[in-house]
């Protein structure tokens, strides 16, 4: 009796018969996890960082404008590798900087980042520097919501990262309160201050000013300087949507040249470019301006 197999039962194909074929589907990126980024060095101090560039460029109109400079490929273009570095200016500080970093890629899962007052100052010294203008509402808010900062943090801090509220409750603190201006605090605010908050207290006292009428009189005192603060502060409330690269670039110019620019603030007046500072140079060379 002879075996039957498969091959005698079933049909075989006809070479001209048609074979079906599963449709492509083409695939979709996830609007939100999938990162254009690449790996990049900085040099701060003598630590190198080595982080992506997502959120730089996601975060950062500054950094946003560098990074999406056409890239060279090779070792030998800037921040490829530990060896060849992106150079942070000198007036960068290590510390400040790795605190940028903890609060841009926290190293652990959590609600909220728990940092120190002096970290969050760092955070709010750099992003308001670099416009990261989520991080430095965080900030703000962090360094409001611990009540850690005294008048005179508000009105130093407030004064030098452009945050308006700060210095007047600097002001109305320094007016409310008992104890009388020190040396060193007067030194800090400078002589023009010292002397109009001194002036709103002793009208406070002699004409037992109303704790409401503070306000309104260092606003009157302080009308220049609030209003320089305050268009300074709406450069960060309402940037524009698209803040070019760090100075003007050359078309002739190497992209790791124009990388010299990390210093760079936006507000800046981009049509008096001889009023700008001296750039950083981020290759080991001499201090020159990019024009």
């Amino acid at each position: 009796m002879s075996e039957t197999y498969f091959d005698d039962v079933l049909p075989t194909p006809s070479t001209s018969q048609t074979v079906d074929t599963v449709p492509v589907v083409p695939k979709e990126i996830d609007p939100d996890f999938y990162f254009e980024s690449i790996f990049v060095v900085f040099q701060v101090e003598n630590c190198l960082f080595r982080v992506p560039t997502h959120l730089f460029v996601k975060e950062s109109q500054v950094f946003a404008g560098m990074f999406r400079l056409p890239q060279l490929d090779g070792p030998n273009v800037e921040g490829s590798s530990s060896a060849n570095p992106i150079i942070m200016p000198s007036d960068i500080r290590r510390e400040d900087f790795r605190n940028l970093m903890k609060a841009l890629y926290p190293l652990s899962v959590s609600r909220e980042l728990s940092l120190s007052k002096a970290e969050w100052v760092s955070i709010l010294k750099l992003s308001t520097m670099w416009y990261f203008l989520n991080l430095r509402k965080m900030a703000i808010f962090e360094l409001e919501r611990s009540s850690e900062l005294t008048s005179m943090d508000k009105i130093i801090l407030g004064r030098k990262f452009s945050v308006s509220s700060w210095v007047v409750a600097g002001f109305s603190g320094i007016i409310r309160r008992t104890k009388t201006i020190t040396d060193d605090e007067a030194i800090d605010m400078d002589f023009i201050t010292t002397v109009n908050l001194f002036r709103i207290r002793e009208l406070r006292l002699v004409n037992a000013l109303a704790v409401a009428s503070v306000v309104p009189k260092i606003e009157e005192a302080f009308i220049d300087e609030l209003g320089l603060i305050r268009a300074e502060e709406a450069g960060f409330k309402f940037p524009d949507t698209d803040i070019a690269p760090p100075l003007s670039v050359p078309v002739d110019l190497k992209v790791d040249e124009s990388k010299e620019v990390l210093g760079w603030r936006p507000e800046m007046d981009k049509e008096d470019e001889d009023a700008a500072p001296a750039s950083y140079s981020t290759t080991k060379k001499t201090k020159k301006k990019v024009r």
